[in-house]
C-alpha cells in the first residue's frame, strides 16, 4: 500500500487497488481475461482497428506472368466504456481517515478492491454471455442453444462447444458455470480433480481440461415447457483468454472519496470507476452517442453484433462460445 511520509494516503492507495485488482479477479487468475490497467481513454467507446487473415494460397512464381492482389480485409472491435458507482456509510471513517489510521484505512482498501473484484468479475462474465450471444452469426456460430430442443446438458454439448473453436480449441482455458450446473456435471462423473497441467488455476476441478469455474452470477433464465411449467435454462461460457479489462485513473474524480454528509449525520465512503470490459469480436452497439453505455445495456444482447461479419480470419476468430441449457430434459412449447 502507498505511503506518504509514514501516513498510508486511502484515496491513491485505492487508486493503487483499482489499477491492480483487475488482476485478482478469477476471470484473469482462470486465464480467461487479459487485464490491462489504466488504458481506458476519453469518450464513451474503446475501438480497436484490426486486419482480418491474409487470403488466397502461393502459386508457381512464373517468369511474366502477373501476380494477384487481393483486398487485406479490416474492421474494428467496439467495447464500452463504463462509469460505475457506488457508496457506503459508517460512523468513524472520516475520523480515521483524517487521522491516519492505518488499521481503519487498511480494511477500507481492502473491501473496496474485495467489492470491485467481486463486480468486475460479474460485470465480465454477465458481458460475455450478452456480447458472444449477440454476435452469433451463420459464418461464425457462438451460441448452442438447447432450450430450443429441450435436452439437458451432458458431456457431448460441452464437446460440440470446445469443438466450435476450430484449430484453436487447444487454446480455450476455462469454462464457467452456475453452481446448479456443476452440481450437473459432478452427478454426470464429468469433472476431473487433476489439473490439466502443473500451475493451472482450477479451484473446482477441470472438465475436458478445462478449468471448471463456478459464479452463481450466471443465472438461469425461466422458459416455460409444453405443459406450462417453469424450467431453468443455464448459460454456460467456455472462454479461451476471452476477455479484456482495462482501468482507468483519468476520471475527474477520485477513485475512492470519504466525507461527511452534515444533513444526514453520517460518515461516507464513495468509490466511482471508470472501465471497460470487453469481449474479442463482440461490437457493442451504443443505444446513445452522447453518453456512457448503463449496465443494463451492455448486458442486453441486442446491442451486440459480430466484428467479423465479411471478414475472413482465417478460422474461429471468438473468444468465448455460450451454451444454453436445462439441466434436465423437457419438452419445449410447440411453435404451431
Amino acid at each position: 500500500m502507498p505511503e506518504f511520509q509514514n501516513n498510508y494516503v486511502p484515496e491513491k492507495a485505492l487508486d493503487y487497488v483499482v489499477a491492480t485488482n483487475l488482476k485478482a479477479t478469477r476471470l484473469a487468475q482462470s486465464g480467461a481475461m487479459g487485464p490491462s490497467p489504466m488504458e481506458v481513454g476519453p469518450g464513451f467507446v474503446n475501438v480497436q482497428p484490426f486486419w482480418g487473415d491474409l487470403s488466397g494460397e502461393f502459386s508457381d512464381n512464373e517468369s511474366g506472368s502477373d501476380l494477384d492482389f487481393d483486398a487485406i480485409e479490416s474492421s474494428s472491435s467496439v467495447a464500452p466504456i463504463l462509469n460505475v458507482e457506488k457508496g457506503w456509510a459508517q460512523e468513524g471513517i472520516v475520523d480515521a481517515v483524517t487521522m491516519g489510521d492505518k488499521t481503519v484505512i487498511t480494511q477500507m482498501v481492502s473491501r473496496v478492491s474485495s467489492f470491485s473484484n467481486r463486480e468486475v468479475n460479474r460485470i465480465g462474465l454477465q458481458i460475455a454471455v450478452a456480447g458472444t450471444t449477440g454476435a452469433n452469426t451463420a459464418q461464425y456460430p457462438t451460441v448452442i442453444d438447447l432450450s430450443e430442443t429441450g435436452v439437458g446438458i451432458g458431456h457431448a454439448h460441452i464437446l460440440q462447444g470446445i469443438g466450435l473453436f476450430g484449430e484453436r480449441q487447444s487454446e480455450t482455458s476455462s469454462i464457467w458455470m452456475h453452481s446448479d450446473a456443476q452440481t450437473k456435471m459432478n452427478q454426470l462423473d464429468m469433472v476431473s480433480n487433476d489439473a490439466a497441467y502443473v500451475g493451472q488455476y482450477a479451484p473446482y476441478g477441470t472438465i475436458n481440461s478445462l478449468a471448471l469455474m463456478v459464479d452463481n452470477h450466471l443465472r438461469p433464465t425461466v422458459i416455460q415447457d409444453d405443459n406450462g411449467d417453469d424450467v431453468n435454462i443455464y448459460p454456460i461460457v467456455i472462454g479461451a483468454g476471452a476477455f479484456s479489462a482495462y482501468g482507468d485513473g483519468s476520471v475527474a474524480r477520485k477513485i475512492a472519496h470519504t466525507f461527511y454528509d452534515d444533513k444526514a449525520d453520517e460518515d461516507r465512503l464513495s468509490t466511482r470507476q471508470r472501465m471497460s470490459i470487453h469481449t474479442w469480436g463482440c461490437n457493442f452497439i451504443p443505444v446513445a452517442q452522447d453518453r456512457p453505455a448503463t449496465l443494463s445495456e451492455v448486458m442486453n444482447a441486442s446491442n451486440w453484433e459480430s466484428a467479423f461479419e465479411g471478414v475472413d480470419m482465417g478460422g474461429f476468430p471468438f473468444r468465448t462460445i455460450v451454451i444454453y441449457a436445462a439441466l434436465e430434459d423437457f419438452t419445449p412449447v410447440d411453435p404451431g
